[in-house]
């Protein structure tokens, strides 16, 4: 007997909120544990010079990208949520890499509004590289968005790559004429 289609529904949202869920708490927790630990600037090796933690606050968008005031960013953060949302509910149950993907970009995009309404400013402090080429300090967050957007693009090519394979072209050269 089949599952009904609200049920599968259901555990698929249930599914996609927990995912999200989890990314805004380790989001929160560890930004939490740096902003106690550590003072505004510190900058503490963990692997040589290639990873350090170094804590600033970040008035612009992801890895310090700049494109307006901090309205900009919570007005893009909240259109961006929205966005999800719709095309969450535009997608099958079955799809579950493209909501797995979706899910950590909304953990990603809450983590960083939630620093936003509460201080104005992003907590970042992962910060990789060699000397002085360095790659901009971000946050789990961040890193939960672009993991999210290459899964989603990802599952996207693959959708497609089945879709072409579900409806082959009829051969149409001159011998098939």
């Amino acid at each position: 007997m089949r599952e009904p289609p609200f049920r599968k529904r259901n555990a698929s949202a249930r599914i996609v909120w927990t995912v999200a869920i989890a990314a805004i708490f380790v989001d929160q927790a560890s930004k939490i544990l740096v902003e106690t630990t550590m003072k505004l600037g510190q900058s503490d090796s963990v692997i040589g010079d290639v990873f350090r933690l170094t804590y600033i606050k970040n008035a612009g968008g992801a890895f310090g990208i700049f494109l307006g005031g901090g309205w900009f960013y919570f007005v893009a953060s909240v259109v961006a949520v929205a966005m999800i949302f719709f095309y969450l509910r535009r997608l099958s149950v079955d799809q579950t890499l493209p909501r797995l993907s979706l899910a950590m970009i909304l953990g990603g995009a809450l983590g960083n509004l939630v620093d936003r309404l509460r201080s104005g400013v992003v907590t970042d402090f992962l910060d990789f590289g060699i000397g002085h080429l360095r790659w901009p300090v971000f946050n789990l967050a961040d890193a939960f968005i672009t993991v999210g957007v290459v899964l989603f693009f990802l599952s996207m090519m693959r959708t497609q790559q089945e879709g072409a394979e579900d409806h082959p072209q009829a051969d149409r050269s001159p011998a098939h004429s």
